[in-house]
């Protein structure tokens, strides 16, 4: 291990690996803001193992299969208007359907 001598202290020379950062969402940056006001051991962990931005592109993802999850399940309970006859009225189920989920989550 190199060291390094600091105001004659030895102190080993570390560097945070260089990770890539892959494109987060919203459901992904909310977590990432949790973590650091909540869970800041956890979140320093994290971003050291590397495994951080991983784990919020998983958060995001799970997240939104369960909104498509529930949607579906709204949509066989309560099916839409034919989109081809009505692509107003089908527009209009489907986005309330989407909030319905969303707030659900």
């Amino acid at each position: 291990m190199d060291m390094t001598n600091l105001n004659g202290y030895l102190v080993p020379k570390m560097a945070m690996k260089e990770t890539h950062r892959p494109p987060v969402g919203r459901i992904g940056l909310q977590r990432e803001k949790f973590l650091q006001e909540n869970h800041s051991l956890l979140y320093d962990k994290m971003l050291l193992d590397g495994t951080l931005y991983s784990d919020l592109k998983q958060t995001e993802q799970r997240y939104w299969e369960q909104v498509e999850q529930t949607i579906t399940k709204l949509l066989v309970s309560n099916p839409a208007p034919d989109k081809n006859n009505d692509p107003l009225g089908w527009m209009g189920r489907i986005q309330t359907f989407g909030f319905a989920a969303k707030s659900q989550l």
